[in-house]
């Protein structure tokens, strides 16, 4: 899902001395936690306590290793460009290593400000306003060891052999060309040279001397980590990625490019933000829920997190969906952790919900429909003059599969579906209510704050290409914001 402002403080909520304190309890990478800080007023003068939880320990070892790279290295571009290749690249140049396993080997031989205990208790400072607390598990730490300090006998060649192996060989070929398909030549190009390289470049940019392997994307065995589906464009706004891509040079076919200049300029902006504003990070690697139980019996008061605390943002990632805990799990726990203000909210969105809902996709009958909607807006992608009436009525297939979620209004039943998860009984007894109109987010991709039932929109034929084809969302994707009764 794109990166979302976990705070986007309200103009009535604009007090720039108060203290917040914000808690992500399934983070997975660090996209939200960067552009929540980087959107806060830069007059912003409160203290900020970010609660980063995940239960993958790979997860919160990487987490842990980019915020101390973005917040120890004093030179701020150099910091955002080594931890930009540590998120998104295969190999990194061996300088960049040097940097990680020094920095590594500072927090575990607890030297200087830093301290690491027997069961994986953290203390870190990372300039003299923020720092790093919490408690990463004796897991977590060992998996840091192994992969930053991984054996000389893995290289290079390694490394593309297991590319090559992962997202060439063992992948659904089917799944790839109709993914491509749609795609403009030049984007076709840069998402073949980044499934092959792996490297976050722009196009045509020297790489000889990324030589080394990224390490914090491995397992420590040498394995990819990531199934080979996986876009990291669907985890930011692709307008956004151009606009930084254009002031940097990049043109909005080099897509990878513009995001390495896009991800750059957040990172640089977030590591002066972590010299300029007071932030706490709280790391965990616990389940969503036993980490909500742990601060209500006040297990993590020796982590400055007493059984007091209570936050005024919760995001729950995806983790309500029924494929992993559930909404009553995570409102009951989480619910009375919620401050008693106006503005406190849980959020959380829903992937998985189209396959238990009646009507959550089109049904065949809406689809002629829709259909007659795309083609008069032109937004069912032609095929070439040349293509052979098969050809062009399965281009015309793949593009409605696509498209027509994004013109369908799936409010109606994303209500029948909480209904069926007993959304009323969960917030009766979790002390919580609905928020019809959102504050956070909107209710769906590319909708409305304000109504459910709004439609996705773009404002021209082609921000709907860059944001039809060029991410794999379903369109059907829906947030819920839930706020004290």
């Amino acid at each position: 899902m794109p990166a979302i402002d976990l705070v986007n403080m309200r103009p009535s909520e604009r007090i720039v001395q108060d203290d917040m304190t914000i808690a992500f309890i399934a983070s997975g990478d660090l996209r939200d936690v960067i552009r929540t800080v980087n959107e806060l007023p830069k007059d912003y003068t409160g203290e900020l306590t970010v609660l980063l939880n995940d239960h993958n320990p790979m997860i919160v070892a990487r987490n842990f290793a980019l915020l101390l790279l973005l917040g120890s290295i004093e030179n701020k571009r150099k910091a955002a460009d080594i931890a930009v290749h540590y998120w998104y690249s295969a190999l990194v140049p061996a300088m960049y290593n040097v940097h990680l396993q020094q920095m590594i080997q500072d927090v575990l031989s607890s030297s200087g400000a830093s301290s690491v205990g027997a069961n994986g208790s953290i203390s870190c400072v990372m300039t003299p306003k923020s720092r790093i607390e919490g408690c990463l598990g004796t897991t977590t730490i060992t998996i840091l060891k192994q992969c930053v300090f991984s054996p000389e006998s893995y290289q290079a060649q390694d490394v593309r052999e297991e590319l090559t192996r992962a997202r060439l060989v063992n992948l659904s070929r089917d799944r790839l060309e109709r993914q491509y398909w749609p795609l403009e030549p030049s984007h076709r190009l840069a998402f073949i040279e980044f499934r092959t390289y792996g490297l976050l470049l722009p196009f045509g940019a020297a790489n000889s001397h990324f030589d080394y392997p990224n390490r914090l994307l491995f397992s420590p065995d040498g394995q990819w980590m990531q199934a080979d589906k996986v876009n990291p464009l669907n985890g930011w706004h692709i307008p956004s990625l151009v606009k930084a891509g254009r002031k940097h040079g990049a043109l909005p076919m080099d897509i990878y490019g513009c995001m390495y200049f896009y991800v750059s300029d957040q990172l640089r902006e977030f590591a002066s933000r972590l010299s300029s504003l007071r932030i706490r990070f709280k790391l965990f690697n616990l389940d969503a829920c036993k980490l909500g139980n742990d601060l209500s019996s006040g297990v993590l008061s020796p982590y400055g997190l007493s059984d007091q605390i209570r936050f005024d943002r919760i995001d729950a990632s995806n983790v309500m969906d029924p494929h992993y805990l559930g909404i009553e799990p995570v409102a009951k726990v989480w619910g009375p952790l919620l401050k008693h203000t106006n503005h406190a909210t849980l959020v959380g969105h829903f992937i998985n919900w189209v396959s238990r809902q009646r009507n959550a996709n089109p049904s065949d009958a809406d689809i002629p429909r829709l259909m007659r909607r795309l083609v008069s807006d032109n937004r069912i992608k032609m095929s070439p003059p040349s293509s052979s009436p098969r050809v062009g009525r399965e281009l015309t297939e793949i593009c409605a599969q696509l498209s027509c979620n994004a013109v369908h209004d799936n409010s109606k039943a994303f209500d029948d579906y909480l209904d069926s998860q007993g959304i009323d009984y969960v917030l009766s007894t979790s002390g919580l209510k609905r928020k019809r109109k959102h504050t956070i987010v909107p209710h769906r991709l590319g909708g409305s704050f304000e109504s459910p039932s709004a439609l996705p929109t773009f404002s021209d034929d082609k921000n709907w290409y860059l944001s039809m084809y060029i991410k794999d969302h379903l369109w059907s994707e829906r947030y819920l914001e839930l706020a004290p009764a």
